[in-house]
């Protein structure tokens, strides 16, 4: 997306119905800002907010056109900061944030403006719903098309998974739309490394039907676990649950400072679960019940919020823990977790209090469905289970901690064993190498001119 320096006074492009957005304009810093405001130093010349399809492809053309250099914003819900780019023209998929869903066909035409809570409410609206993220504020477009794990993947696979067509701009303004039957290269593309291609503005997605009403067996529990003997029992028990948890038993745990009350910035540990069966109410409460007992005989929660609830409401559990603001991520993939609760326990002291952990069983479905390495852009999220480290930087003088505890915890993780996972969602992962050479042709025929980033280890220049 590079190219040549911008003039210091730019022109919207002809015909151009949407908002052309300059430094001096009141609402720039509210539009050129994402999720993650650890890139706010990031200074777009203009942002580009299109009205729609044929917007975009104005926009893609006039910068081809001139040779400007350009970054793509969906959601804005980005660890890498890959969607901005400092003296670029920046373009911002809000506006395309419509879900048209086809009940018959249970699928749905995600536009990429739209968020996991915009996808979320519509499919529920009519008893489904699909893999989004954990987070309602995410975006579809680049969670969507880079793995996208949520808390249905264990039954239903990742989001790459469940894309069923595209419509995509290329960097000359061209409009294609890639199916199964129709430009079938593209859409196996656009499955994990469309930011390498074109500009996604629609996806169609695989829906599921939700097992009751618009219903979900789901919640959190929280622990006080001030205690480190405690919290290392809590830990040790939810990884022998993960261990035999059944692909329908969506689970993960995370251990943070809360500052709120009750909790009152003590160490909470938190489990974040749901039964994605197909049973009642009734009957996943008896199933969930079962699973959960060794870990509620460790000790007693302080707070319980399991039970019936609408799925976009559980969707949203994990808001609260993942405010906008300056944000640092790593994950680390766990085979195993023969040495997980050794290597935690050592920097535990040390670990930021702002910083949080969340340890993900991922499994099931993604790994048991998952195509061939030669042809899979996303082979390095077929993870078993995958341990997160959030670091939110809340002031200047946190952030040199922050970045020191990320290092040390990589270094003690590594000696454990366990190495870095390949999510673009969660770090700077690129494509797989083992799907290069395919992808390397298909960029090389709706990408000629490398518009778009060239992927870490393919022959091609930026």
């Amino acid at each position: 997306m590079g190219g040549d320096k911008l003039p210091s006074s730019m022109k919207r492009p002809e015909h151009f119905r949407g908002d052309f957005i300059l430094p001096s304009d009141a609402l720039y810093n509210e539009v050129r800002l994402g999720w993650n405001q650890d890139f706010e130093d990031r200074l777009p010349s203009v942002v580009l907010r299109p009205k729609g399809p044929s917007d975009v492809a104005i926009a893609m053309k006039w910068v081809s056109q001139n040779n400007y250099p350009f970054a793509v914003m969906g959601g804005g819900h980005s660890f890498s900061g890959k969607s901005l780019k400092h003296d670029a023209v920046l373009i911002r998929l809000t506006h395309l944030d419509q879900v048209h869903v086809d009940v018959k066909d249970s699928s749905a035409w995600v536009g990429m403006g739209a968020t996991v809570k915009d996808f979320d409410m519509e499919t529920n609206a009519h008893n489904l719903f699909g893999v989004g993220g954990h987070v309602s504020d995410t975006g579809m477009a680049g969670f969507s098309c880079h793995g996208g794990f949520g808390c249905i993947s264990r039954r239903y696979g990742l989001a790459v998974d469940n894309i069923l067509a595209a419509r995509v701009v290329l960097a000359d303004g061209s409009m294609l739309e890639a199916t199964e039957d129709e430009n079938t290269d593209l859409l196996w593309a656009i499955r994990g490394a469309a930011s390498h291609i074109g500009v996604v503005t629609e996806l169609k997605v695989r829906l599921f039907s939700l097992p009751e009403a618009n219903l979900l067996y789901s919640g959190q529990i929280f622990w006080e676990a001030k205690d480190d003997e405690l919290f290392e029992q809590l830990l040790s028990t939810f990884i022998a649950i993960n261990e035999t948890a059944p692909d329908n038993f969506a689970v993960m745990s995370m251990w943070a400072n809360i500052d709120a009350p009750p909790f009152n910035g003590q160490r909470t540990f938190v489990l974040h679960g749901a039964w994605i069966g197909d049973e009642s109410m009734a009957e996943a409460s008896a199933i969930m019940a079962k699973f959960l007992a060794p870990i509620l005989k460790v000790a007693e929660p302080i707070v319980h919020l399991l039970g019936p609830k609408p799925y976009h409401v559980y969707n949203s559990m994990q808001d609260p823990f993942t405010p906008s603001s300056k944000w640092r991520c790593s994950a680390y993939a766990i085979p195993d977790s023969n040495a997980l609760v050794e290597a935690v326990m050592k920097l535990e002291k040390s670990r930021p209090h702002a910083t949080a952990h969340g340890l993900e069983s991922w499994g099931g479905r993604i790994t048991a469905g998952a195509p061939e390495p030669s042809q899979d852009l996303v082979l390095g999220c077929r993870q078993r289970c995958v341990l997160a480290l959030l670091g939110r930087m809340v002031s200047p003088e946190s952030v040199e901690p922050t970045l020191e505890y990320a290092q040390a915890f990589k270094a003690e993780l590594g000696r454990a064993g366990y190495q870095s996972v390949r999510y673009a969602n969660y770090a700077e992962s690129d494509v797989c190498h083992e799907s290069m050479q395919r992808l390397q042709a298909i960029k090389a025929k709706y990408d000629p001119n490398n518009r778009f980033p060239v992927p870490a280890g393919m022959v091609g220049k930026q």
